[in-house]
């Protein structure tokens, strides 16, 4: 189990006065605002919610009333126990995208080792230099 909460206040002067009332959800990334997870007010001012099982721990955007009465992004985020796929803009995007790059370097020509010589000055004749064909290499292990 997990609790998570956020106080909200407005300034007057050097005192803190909590605003009351709000309807605050937390909600992942491309839901609604209907699928989120209600906050209670505990405390004037202070919201939170309790998350229950390890499936709903992740990355969360913080909703509220504040500024439109059917709920809206605060511009606030949480992430709650263990981050989640949700925290990576376009997931299942990045995650087709690895599982394509991972199979194009299982079949790439890969080097495990080589030989190199290095001598200790400068080199003044083309005789010196050592030339290596990369044409036909694509990764480096």
């Amino acid at each position: 189990m997990y609790k998570y909460g956020i106080a909200y206040y407005q300034s007057q002067g050097t005192t803190r006065v909590p605003i009351t009332g709000l309807t605050v959800r937390l909600v992942r990334p491309n839901a609604s605002w209907a699928s989120g997870i209600n906050m209670q007010e505990i405390a004037p001012g202070y919201y939170e919610a309790t998350v229950m099982t390890e499936a709903q721990c992740g990355f969360y955007e913080i909703w509220d009333t504040s500024s439109y009465s059917y709920g809206a992004k605060s511009g606030k985020h949480a992430v709650i126990g263990k981050m989640d796929m949700g925290g990576i803009q376009g997931a299942s995007n990045f995650m087709l995208q690895l599982a394509q790059l991972q199979n194009t370097i299982a079949n790439m020509h890969q080097i495990h080792g080589a030989d190199l010589y290095v001598q200790d000055t400068e080199p003044d004749t083309i005789d010196d230099y050592v030339w290596i064909d990369t044409t036909g290499v694509d990764y480096i292990s």
